[in-house]
């Protein structure tokens, strides 16, 4: 709720830190530091908002471990789990699950992932604060900002710090 009062000055801000004078591994180094202190704050499993917006992408040897997981085949866990999505392997979708609700992982039931411990790469990953290049995904950032305590956070912290002739 409060990323979305504050999206125009989000939008502002993230317009004005893709040409701050602060290097890109300044601000990879300060976006790290920032999540890591929030990361330590946030339960990513109580919270899962990022399993309810997103559908996350599964390369074929994901898929097998998640297939193997769930007792299916891969051929009825890309039936029953995923979508077609052109330049990805797979693309997990809540769609053949449940046609009405087109957002959100189908591997999230009842606020739970049915298959945690062998997650893609891509919910592991996720925020993706902690590698560098945060520059270059800005756009990533103001999205998640809206989702993800973390990123929240760390965009609160970041507004805080580099933003001060506000």
């Amino acid at each position: 709720m409060l990323a979305q009062r504050g999206r125009e000055e989000n939008r502002a801000f993230f317009a004005w830190l893709r040409g701050a004078a602060v290097s890109d591994g300044e601000l990879d180094t300060m976006v790290r530091e920032m999540a890591l202190r929030a990361m330590a704050a946030v339960d990513c499993i109580v919270c899962h908002n990022c399993c309810m917006q997103h559908q996350p992408t599964a390369t074929m040897e994901e898929v097998e471990k998640l297939a193997c997981h769930l007792g299916l085949t891969t051929d009825e866990f890309l039936r029953n789990y995923t979508d077609d999505a052109p330049l990805m392997d797979a693309l997990i979708s809540k769609c053949r699950i449940d046609p009405a609700r087109a957002q959100g992982c189908a591997l999230l039931l009842e606020g739970a992932c049915i298959a945690y411990e062998v997650r893609p790469a891509h919910c592991r990953s996720y925020p993706d604060l902690l590698e560098g290049g945060i520059r270059d995904r800005l756009w990533d950032l103001q999205a998640a900002c809206g989702i993800c305590p973390i990123v929240f956070s760390v965009c609160t912290e970041l507004k805080r710090v580099l933003w001060t002739d506000r």
